[in-house]
């Protein structure tokens, strides 16, 4: 059984991509500024990602919109991608299988070595480990609803592309 995905559900997957990055945002920073859960540097990372959703969306739908059947809808299943593996990656590190970076622990050669330049940055801002988990939700981070809900969103797009690929048809 295969379903052809037409213009329509197609327009469908770009605003869920679209509604997935805003409410991610928005979710981040309600958690960060009303939970009080600052964010460590995977966190900003991720949200760079999803921001790029954002900001490449208005470029790809205007395209869509004039030459529906080329493919630059893929610069968004790409970046969801992208979103999927650093997603993953934090949430490894947040279950120790993987080494956090040392952004996120820091590190003393960063900074020359100096322990008093050291000491003077540590007291003007918080450093948030990535290996300890701020927020849950369902006894899942954050991190891991945003690798789960990624890969979702590349599941979605593969199948949207395989089939636009193997239909042999021109949807509008």
């Amino acid at each position: 059984m295969h379903i052809k995905i037409k213009g329509q559900e197609l327009k469908l997957i770009l605003f869920l991509s679209l509604s997935y990055a805003v409410g991610g945002l928005c979710g981040a920073y309600l958690i960060e500024y009303y939970q009080k859960a600052p964010p460590c540097s995977l966190c900003i990372y991720q949200r760079f990602v999803l921001g790029a959703v954002i900001v490449c969306f208005p470029f790809v739908w205007m395209f869509f919109q004039k030459y529906p059947y080329r493919k630059v809808y893929v610069i968004i299943p790409l970046i969801y991608l992208v979103s999927f593996v650093l997603a993953a990656y934090h949430s490894g590190v947040e279950q120790h299988i993987f080494p956090a970076p040392s952004q996120c622990r820091g590190n003393l050669t960063q900074h020359g070595g100096d322990v008093n330049l050291l000491r003077d940055l540590l007291l003007q801002q918080d450093i948030v480990p990535c290996d300890k988990v701020s927020w849950r939700l369902f006894g899942l981070s954050m991190a891991t609803h945003n690798a789960l809900g990624s890969l979702c969103l590349v599941l979605m797009w593969g199948y949207v592309l395989w089939q636009r690929r193997y239909a042999g048809e021109r949807y509008s």
